[in-house]
């Protein structure tokens, strides 16, 4: 449920509960992770959530009962996490911002073959391309992280709007057994999407359409039921189509820049050329594009200042070049990478794009990021937005940095991705519409902290939202001034009703407490002071979202938090006993291998354990008596209760105790 995990545990299974309204989405992620060896393991859980992401919610199981989160300054948060885990070593889990939308989740005891339950709940603005699509995408490729099937899996996905939506898609809409989508009326749908011992190599990607979204200011308010007075926070997107622009969708003017440094070796240039040349084969007659090879310095195609037509030839010519000329060697300089990018004969009324591939910082010329904003400032004559692709590397902080002060995003590809994920994810920041030099201004006075207070001169679309306090119940005036293609000013106001928009999503209360967070923390990091630290702390645990001074923190003495039907875990927890996941798996008869199966009993109960078959028969008893506190194991070497090799195919080991009925499969091979 969260993007490059890395972790030394496996996933075995997953529920996860998606409420998407308009273009808000909140992704409650319920997984359990399993420790194979025989080690008691400290947990770890790295990861990367979809950019302007931000976490609101931590939840760990213990002994079948759901604790809750609190929030804690980050270094008071650390010295209990390690107090217990040194002294008590009994339950704590702490998750930590490590900046740039990472985390680090850690979690502490994992017992030897046995899981740990952990729910995890962020929210996020959704993109909008340019012919009115909203795209949501849940990260699910497993590749390169582990390679055994996650146990079980069920996501649904429920989605609302203010306008009547078209043209759902998903792209699992071919295998109906996987994936079912129920409109529920003309503003609403559902998705459900689950199976069994299934590895995921791809995302679950959602798209639709809302009709008409250009036409309005898309809004949700909120309003906290214990705050007093009419005061309510409030989100507003503010798409809007440039008129200047002739055709039903905008040109494309795309500049691919491909590092060619000697880092890019090893299985690094081959997949930046694979998608460079598909993306190539993607674009249309009303397209442009020019080609970029760099490393000491830098080369082009074509070799004058001009981007080329997208015409079959042309593309022919630039795919011949890069099989020619793009041989990876030399240093990494990004300086010379950004003005051959920059030089050349963009179209005022195009989507400016580069497209800056590579894998690591620049070591040759300008390197520091306020320099090498003031190279692209000084040739970048139309404002073209800047997308770095990172490449098989560690986030650079640096071209994080230049894509949100250019108007652009970063892409981060691994080396676990198949070359239709990137193209995919690349080709979806191509299609979502620039703005030059917006504003937004709330004409009735019935605003306050609205925030942000400007935006970059460059700015994507997607990223043209507002936030604020309300005033009282009036529709608010809404203006927005920015330039178009032909370089005129240009103003829409619109009226907004947000009373109408009123939503139970909390996230709206919390969204805009972290555009206030993200303010502050820009004043923080031109002037540090201890009273701009708490302001940030303060809002931090008044709103429950993680920030980079404050950390998640649960305990056993942390408040039970039963689960609700909106986490997607209704079901009844085992208060005394838990079942591992068995080992080897499968198993084999012609080597004789046993099958051992963990359990763990929190206190002394009956166990009863049996195989049965598919069709539920019981074949073996394994164990039938009283067991006391603690880990325990049983085998199974694949005989019957007669001592006969049971037929290749599908097994059940059932473990009952009490009103508690627990089942993990096997599959016998010879």
């Amino acid at each position: 449920g969260t993007e490059t995990p890395v972790y030394n545990l496996l996933i075995s299974n997953i529920r996860t509960s998606v409420r998407i309204n308009g273009q808000l989405a909140v992704t409650h992620v319920d997984e359990e992770f399993y420790n194979d060896n025989s080690l008691t393991l400290e947990g770890f859980y790295a990861f990367s959530l979809p950019e302007g992401a931000h976490v609101d919610g931590l939840w760990l199981w213990v002994d079948g009962k759901r604790l809750i989160f609190i929030v804690k300054a980050k270094e008071e948060a650390e010295r209990l996490y390690d107090s217990v885990v040194v002294g008590q070593r009994r339950d704590p889990a702490i998750l930590e911002s490590l900046g740039k939308n990472r985390f680090q989740l850690k979690v502490f005891p994992i017992a030897p073959y046995s899981s740990r339950r952990i729910e995890l709940r962020y929210f996020t603005t959704l993109p909008l391309t340019d012919d009115g699509t909203v795209h949501y995408r849940y990260p699910l490729n497993l590749q390169g992280y582990q390679s055994v099937p996650v146990e079980q899996t069920s996501l649904r996905i429920d989605v609302d709007s203010q306008l009547p939506l078209t043209d759902v898609k998903t792209n699992f809409d071919g295998n109906p057994l996987l994936c079912r989508t129920t409109i529920l009326n003309a503003n609403s749908f559902a998705v459900d999407f689950g199976t069994e011992d299934q590895f995921y190599s791809q995302d679950f990607e959602l798209s639709f359409r809302p009709a008409g979204i250009y036409s309005i200011f898309p809004a949700l308010s909120y309003k906290d039921p214990d705050a007093e007075g009419d005061h309510s926070y409030f989100m507003c997107w503010h798409p809007v189509r440039d008129e200047s622009v002739q055709q039903e969708s905008q040109p494309r003017d795309l500049v691919f820049v491909l590092d060619a440094s000697g880092s890019m070796r090893n299985g690094r240039s081959e997949t930046v050329r694979n998608a460079v040349v598909a993306i190539l084969g993607k674009l249309r007659d009303i397209d442009r594009f020019r080609i970029v090879l760099f490393s000491s310095t830098a080369m082009h195609f074509p070799s004058y200042n001009l981007l080329l037509p997208a015409t079959a030839e042309n593309i022919a010519d630039g795919i011949e070049y890069i099989n020619t000329w793009y041989q990876p060697s030399g240093s990494t300089n990004y300086e010379q990478a950004f003005i051959a990018g920059l030089s050349c004969d963009y179209r005022a009324e195009a989507v400016r794009r580069m497209l800056f591939l590579t894998d690591g910082e620049p070591n040759v010329g300008v390197y520091s990021t306020e320099g090498l904003l003031n190279t692209i400032e000084q040739h970048d004559e139309l404002g073209v937005g800047i997308y770095p692709v990172i490449v098989y590397s560690d986030r650079i902080d640096q071209l994080y940095d230049i894509a949100d002060e250019r108007g652009g995003k970063v892409t981060m590809v691994e080396a676990s991705d198949d070359l239709e994920t990137v193209i995919s994810r690349i080709m979806l920041e191509m299609d979502i519409v620039g703005i030059s030099s917006p504003t937004v201004s709330y004409e009735n006075g019935n605003t306050v902290f609205v925030y942000p207070k400007e935006f970059n001169s460059i700015l994507s679309l997607d990223k043209l939202i507002t936030t604020g306090i309300l005033l009282g119940t009036e529709p608010e005036q809404i203006r927005l001034s920015y330039s178009n293609a032909a370089g005129q000013p240009v103003s829409t106001v619109r009226s907004v009703d947000f009373v109408s928009a009123r939503t139970d999503m909390k996230q709206v209360a919390s969204y805009w407490a972290a555009k206030h967070i993200d303010a502050l923390i820009q004043e923080y990091n031109n002037l540090p002071t201890d009273e701009l630290k708490q302001s940030i702390i303060d809002l931090s645990i008044q709103h429950q979202i993680l920030t980079p001074f404050t950390a998640f923190l649960v305990l056993e003495t942390n408040p039970i938090d039963p689960p609700t039907s909106t986490t997607g875990s209704t079901e009844a927890v085992p208060d005394h006993i838990s079942l591992g996941r068995s080992y080897p798996n499968p198993i084999s008869l012609s080597s004789g291998a046993l099958s051992t199966i963990p359990f763990t009993m929190t206190r002394s109960a009956q166990v009863r354990i049996v195989v049965t078959d598919i069709l539920g028969r019981e074949l073996r008893v394994l164990y039938d008596g009283e067991r006391g506190v603690g880990h325990h194991t049983v085998q199974w070497n694949g005989r019957n209760a007669l001592g006969s090799m049971v037929a290749p195919g599908t097994y059940f080991v059932r473990l009952m105790s009490g009103s508690v009925s627990l089942t993990l499969r096997i599959s016998v091979i010879r």
